[in-house]
């Protein structure tokens, strides 16, 4: 008796009524299954006729209203360790359940980047073995379709790939999450009748399925531990701060973009703040004296707020294989006053206004004197705030390349507003881009 692949369809952005049923039809045939669909549009009721007997679901719909029972069937699909497959407005599956997706697929919808722009997608070099992208190119033009805005990542999740578009931070675009231990759950944010032309896209979701359906590996075995260079051993002023020197990771908060305070605007729509795991600490993990941020899963600010200050801190970016493109080799940030973003990355991209060390998207450095992966830099910024803005001068590896630069708006992501409470002493934010950067040495003087 062959398997059966139950295919909810249902969603009028982005027509997947017209490209996944012949989808469908042709991968089930391929992996010797039998493909259910239930295909409508998002007026009409939900039909879960057949998926009681089936042995994978596949579900992409957008704003469906399920009857509690059915809400009560799916819960019981996952609860159960049963497999599944989402793709892209699934995020955002059900207007009477917001927070639906994050509970199950393990990853949110806060918004989405401009459709027209389309969107990179990149393999991540962390997952680059797993069974569900290994056969596929690293680095994909998806076309239209911008990316979502899918941070924060349960716990349970693992990102496989990220994609960018234009110079708006990475996203997770594909991911695996163990809703149970030993449970299948495949997700990805792309799915727009225009990805339906790439064959790298149409692959992903097929080998999504296929390893949902039990077939290749687990998780693509262990990756090789990278042998990292120490940090260089510093000793802080008398008198400073101190945010970080060592494990654990303590004096740091969790940032996302549904967290407060705000860095962009949601789509009240949609958003799944509503469900999904909630987040306080920072998430990044500290082993002895260095921090490494997390791509995927939220940015870190520390509890510690200034007003007129100098931060140091000392910063590596990883060594990543030659395919990873300059947008996202490398990348990370350091938000001064949580507001105003110095670039960390690799490669140095097409505009020079995004370049390591720049104030992103706002002011090239004055010269470019960041050095290789691997290799331990040090980056000193003095901030004096002056009324809705404030002066920031940067030293990167002891040569200034900013000088009292005016800044009044906050670049992009920066804190749009600080509460009131704080009263104009702002935090350090770092940003978990698309890449592991690892820092150390960090601490402020007032």
């Amino acid at each position: 008796m062959s398997r059966k692949i139950f295919f909810l369809v249902g969603e009028d952005e982005y027509h997947s009524e017209r490209t996944l049923p012949p989808f469908a039809e042709q991968v089930a045939g391929e992996l010797g299954c039998e493909a259910v669909l239930s295909v409508g549009v998002e007026a009409d009721p939900l039909d879960l006729t057949g998926l009681d007997d089936a042995d994978l679901l596949v579900i992409c719909v957008r704003f469906r209203e399920p009857t509690p029972e059915q809400l009560h069937t799916l819960h019981d699909w996952f609860a159960s360790g049963r497999p599944a497959v989402g793709l892209r407005t699934t995020s955002h599956a059900f207007s009477n359940a917001s927070g639906w997706c994050p509970d199950y697929f393990g990853g949110h919808y806060m918004s989405h980047a401009p459709n027209q722009a389309g969107q990179l997608a990149v393999v991540d070099p962390a997952a680059a073995a797993h069974p569900i992208v290994r056969d596929l190119p690293r680095v994909t033009e998806m076309g239209y379709g911008g990316t979502y805005n899918a941070v924060p990542l349960n716990d349970t999740a693992t990102p496989l790939m990220f994609g960018k578009t234009g110079e708006l931070p990475a996203e997770p675009v594909a991911w695996v999450n163990r809703y149970t231990p030993g449970s299948r759950v495949f997700f990805t944010s792309l799915g727009s009748a225009e990805h339906f032309e790439v064959p790298a896209f149409t692959q992903l979701l097929r080998n999504g399925i296929a390893w949902c359906l039990g077939e290749g590996g687990d998780d693509g075995g262990e990756q090789p531990v990278e042998s990292a260079m120490p940090p260089p051993p510093r000793r802080p002023p008398h008198s400073a701060t101190v945010l970080f020197t060592g494990a654990p990771l303590t004096g740091w908060r969790h940032w996302d973009p549904g967290a407060q305070p705000p860095g962009m605007r949601l789509d009240r729509r949609a958003e799944s703040t509503a469900g999904g795991q909630k987040f306080s600490a920072g998430r990044w993990p500290a082993a002895g004296n260095v921090l490494t941020a997390a791509p995927g899963y939220g940015d870190i600010y520390s509890e510690a707020r200034f007003g007129a200050h100098r931060l140091h801190l000392d910063f590596q970016l990883p060594e990543q294989p030659d395919w990873v493109p300059a947008k996202l080799a490398g990348t990370g940030g350091a938000f001064i006053a949580g507001r105003y973003e110095i670039e960390i990355r690799g490669a140095a991209p097409e505009s020079p206004e995004h370049r390591c060390g720049a104030l992103n998207g706002f002011k090239a450095p004055d010269v470019d004197v960041a050095v290789q992966p691997g290799v331990w830099q040090e980056l000193e910024v003095e901030y004096t705030p002056q009324g809705e803005g404030g002066q920031i001068s940067v030293w990167l590896n002891g040569t200034r390349i900013h000088h009292n630069v005016e800044v009044s708006e906050p670049t992009v992501r920066g804190f749009t507003e600080l509460p009131a409470e704080w009263q104009g002493r702002g935090p350090l934010r770092l940003q978990a881009d698309a890449a592991p950067v690892r820092y150390a040495n960090i601490w402020v003087s007032e």
